[in-house]
């Protein structure tokens, strides 16, 4: 997203700015598009406060599976590299040694 609008030589058109919702990236800029031109038409302009991490809990996941290259399941860590499949179905590399 564009932190600092600037002016739109070719504004977009009627429909767009009556139906549309222009999402800002941060209340400190919502201001900015406010004023700009080309920008300050729209009817419905919102912060967008969903790309925002807020709180990140390291202790949230655990181990699902374990599996060594050749994609067998492993019971337990064994010599070299393992690929941990995480309860949030993320992967790691794990080099045991």
């Amino acid at each position: 997203m564009i932190e600092k609008p600037f002016s739109l030589d070719q504004a977009f058109s009627a429909e767009t700015y009556i139906y549309a919702t222009l999402h800002v990236p941060t209340q400190e800029s919502l201001p900015l598009y406010q004023s700009t031109y080309g920008w300050e038409q729209f009817l419905k302009i919102v912060v967008n406060n969903e790309t925002k991490i807020s709180n990140v809990d390291s202790e949230a996941t655990s181990e699902s599976m374990r599996y060594d290259l050749r994609g067998n399941r492993l019971d337990s860590p064994q010599r070299g590299m393992n690929i941990i499949r995480m309860s949030d179905d993320t992967v790691r590399k794990v080099v045991v040694k």
